[in-house]
């Protein structure tokens, strides 16, 4: 480790002149005539984790937003060589941070940016960058009030960190007790209409249950939860028969006086490891009426390290105009055979059925049905 440190230092030197250093709790402090550079004192070999505080800065004729946005642009074409969109969020009036994910050598690695106000017109950049599903981050992050310190120090400054944090900084993982399981079934099964809609034709998929009594239902997540007999008294119309001719799904919801057959169907298997539902999974649906059209992306990423992430975004359009709403909501999550229990980071939990494709392409999450990204 000492070697690659050394080997860091030597570069900042030819890049940016005579460097200085010292010591603060937790961390070493490289100084140079450009910027000030934080690594933790107690970095592991493998682990990457830097803070670096770049010079103040002077602001004319521009809002700070604007100004932030002009450097990330100028730090996109200098530094990461990349286009991807920066997320921006105002921390206060005065402060506003930023931060994305970039592929460094088959590596995620997250950059986080913020603005420091000193005085009217005068900010300071600080960047945090490190391996996004790193379990060790958790560790680094929590000294960064010992750097906010320092940098109070230098400027005589109060800086209230929290904002820049607690996105950062995961909760600590919970403990999990996963006692729900389905009830005895035959089959869990993944199956596809094709629909005209908005585009043309698509598929629409839906997961259910069959037993071995001939019936099944779509109600899957309310008999995890409630049991089978709650399901068909307060939502008997997800519930009816099934029966397979000539390997040939066919279907009679109650109400209904015949079966029809689904275009296609398939097996959904208990996860027997999280490396098989590690990454990203994305479902679009779409409708049309009339004069309106709606899509709905709701996109589920899981990470080896146990932590998850839900993006959920909306789109309306009509003849007059439009709108857009989008959510993310993130947590840690653990599987068990069939079942996920999601824990939310606001402390909300959800227990909900899983079960993936034997080619391992689609995940069935309660009703919704992902495909791999």
């Amino acid at each position: 480790m000492k070697i690659k440190k050394y080997f860091i230092l030597f570069i900042l030197h030819l890049l940016f002149g005579q460097i200085g250093f010292a010591q603060i709790q937790g961390w070493e402090k490289i100084k140079n005539d450009v910027i000030i550079s934080y690594f933790p004192n107690d970095l592991k070999k493998g682990e990457n984790f830097i803070v670096i505080v770049y010079p103040l800065q002077k602001i004319k004729n521009k809002s700070k937003k604007d100004f932030f946005s002009d450097f990330l642009r100028k730090y996109d074409k200098k530094i990461s060589n990349t286009h991807a969109n920066w997320e921006i969020k105002p921390i206060n009036q005065n402060d506003w941070t930023a931060q994305k994910t970039l592929n460094y050598k088959g590596i995620e690695r997250l950059f986080i940016f913020r603005t420091i106000e000193l005085r009217k017109n005068e900010i300071l950049l600080f960047q945090i960058a490190y391996d996004k599903e790193a379990d060790y981050a958790e560790k680094y992050l929590k000294r960064l009030s010992y750097i906010f310190d320092d940098i109070e120090k230098m400027y005589g400054k109060k800086i209230d960190i929290h904002t820049t944090t607690e996105t950062s900084i995961p909760p600590s993982k919970p403990t999990f007790n996963i006692v729900k399981k389905l009830p005895k079934h035959k089959d869990y099964i993944m199956y596809g209409d094709i629909e005209f809609g908005i585009g043309g034709a698509d598929g629409v998929f839906e997961a259910i249950l069959t037993f071995h009594d001939g019936s099944f239902t779509s109600d899957i997540n309310t008999i995890l939860n409630k049991g089978a007999a709650f399901s068909k008294n307060a939502n008997p119309d997800k519930w009816g028969n099934y029966r397979i001719i000539n390997k040939k799904l066919e279907l009679k919801w109650n109400g209904e006086s015949n079966y029809e057959a689904v275009n296609f169907y398939e097996r959904l298997y208990s996860i027997t490891s999280i490396s098989q539902i590690e990454g990203c999974w994305k479902a679009t649906s779409g409708s049309s009426t009339g004069t309106s059209t709606s899509i709905a992306i709701d996109k589920y990423c899981f990470s080896k390290n146990s932590r998850f992430s839900i993006e959920s975004v909306a789109t309306v359009a009509t003849g007059s105009g439009g709108g857009y709403s989008g959510t993310e909501k993130q947590g840690w999550y653990q599987v068990k055979n069939n079942v996920i229990q999601l824990h939310f980071d606001n402390n909300k939990r959800q227990t909900v059925t899983i079960g993936i494709t034997k080619d391992k392409k689609q995940l069935s999450i309660g009703n919704l049905i992902l495909s791999k990204k």
